[in-house]
């Protein structure tokens, strides 16, 4: 194999990743903004749990600022800049961390690198990494807990990327999943769940009992996901969409043909 085949074969490899929604943090090109973009238009509210700098936030000012906006983000480093953001559309921050259980917990936060804080203290990490981390006591509350007001009619979205809590904070949030009419869940999965020892089949038969349809999000649109299957579990990086009683164009949709079967692919607008 010479240095060319190399190089084309890594790039095929990585293009392959790309395409099926895996390992591309970036939401310009992941589908994230996209996804973001369409449930939007059905949306009376954007609940952003793991806010960080704010680039959801700031997406969904300019996509539709007539809708209530609530972000949680735990790190006091970012609070002057979400409040910046949601001042025009007098959305709230809540500067606390989301979970299951009631609280005080530490956040391990990176000098650095800002968007791997989390409440676990990143021991899949390497020790060099975490000696760049410091430590802040934050609370902690169940999102049933907090008031969120009341919400403009429409879709609730639920965007969630709490480095391996996301599944914590869905529990915590059950009468919300359950007594909204509809509903969107959008999480990230990644190797930080197995640093909080949570499964992703566990979430998933969570988000299917409570009427939820199950979806991983491509560039171009959205996946189903009808059945747990192996490999899901294998901690590459992706995003996953949970919708309850959330209607997608059905003129945009292609049949995709995967190993495992035939499925539907819901394509955003523009594609």
């Amino acid at each position: 194999m010479d240095l060319q085949d190399f190089l084309s074969r890594r790039q095929a490899e990585r293009d392959w990743a790309f395409a099926n929604g895996f390992n591309n943090g970036d939401p310009v090109t992941n589908g994230e903004f996209a996804c973001l973009d369409m449930l939007l238009e059905g949306a009376g509210r954007l609940v952003d749990i793991g806010a960080n700098e704010g680039l959801f936030v700031e997406r969904a000012v300019r996509s539709k600022p007539g809708m209530d906006i609530i972000a949680f983000e735990p790190n006091p480093a970012h609070g002057e800049g979400l409040r910046r953001l949601l001042a025009p559309v007098a959305g709230r921050l809540e500067a606390i961390a989301l979970g299951d259980t009631p609280g005080v917990a530490t956040l391990h936060v990176h000098s650095q690198h800002h968007a791997t804080a989390s409440l676990t203290g990143r021991p899949r990490m390497t020790a060099r990494f975490r000696e760049g981390m410091t430590e802040v006591e934050v609370p902690v509350r169940r999102l049933d807990d907090m008031d969120l007001g009341v919400s403009h009619p429409g879709t609730v979205v639920l965007k969630i990327d709490a480095e391996g809590y996301e599944f914590p904070i869905l529990r915590g949030a059950t009468a919300v999943l359950t007594g909204s009419e509809s509903v969107a869940v959008v999480f990230e999965f990644s190797f930080a769940w197995l640093e909080s020892g949570e499964s992703l089949i566990d979430c998933f038969n969570f988000l299917d009992a409570r009427g939820f349809d199950f979806y991983r999000l491509l560039p171009i649109g959205l996946e189903q996901i009808r059945f747990f299957s192996n490999g899901m579990d294998q901690s590459q990086y992706c995003n996953y969409v949970a919708l309850k009683n959330v209607p997608l164009d059905e003129g945009r949709v292609l049949e995709l043909a995967t190993p495992l079967g035939a499925t539907r692919l819901h394509l955003f607008s523009g594609v």
